[in-house]
């Protein structure tokens, strides 16, 4: 902080120099910081006498910002809520119980020969329109190929 002090001073033309007069520098930044104190509290005594909202500054005691709260919660000799609110579920970033195009299930609810699909119908084509059973009929009486000889 005090060699970015001394290269600052002397861009701004004060000849210090912080090996050669380290005490000249420290007194001098001494000086700084209780002058730039002093300007920031003027600053904001001078805002507040001008706008106002001096009470808007002032903080409730410690005690009082982490002890007690508006929220009633009242439980059960289970452990369930009675009254009061519920502790918020964690949210995804997806939308949950989204079923498009028809289909009753989500992508991915199936697995076929290293494929996804849907296990509603059977498809393993992601956005297809769901065909219900006779998909799944139609998907499993499909004939499938031989594998390819070499």
């Amino acid at each position: 902080k005090s060699t970015m002090f001394a290269w600052d001073a002397s861009r701004k033309g004060l000849d210090v120099h912080m090996l050669a007069e380290p005490t000249k520098l420290e007194v001098l930044k001494q000086e700084y910081e209780s002058k730039k104190d002093h300007f920031k509290s003027e600053m904001n005594k001078g805002i507040l006498d001008k706008y106002g909202g001096e009470e808007y500054l002032k903080q409730p005691p410690r005690e009082l910002l982490f002890s007690q709260t508006e929220d009633y919660v009242e439980y059960s000799r289970h452990g369930k809520v009675l009254k009061g609110e519920e502790k918020s579920v964690v949210r995804s970033r997806y939308e949950e119980d989204f079923y498009p195009n028809n289909h009753k299930s989500v992508f991915g609810s199936w697995w076929i020969g290293g494929n996804w699909g849907y296990k509603c119908c059977h498809s393993t084509v992601k956005n297809s329109y769901c065909t219900g059973d006779a998909g799944k009929s139609v998907n499993s009486n499909t004939l499938t190929l031989p594998p390819p000889t070499q």
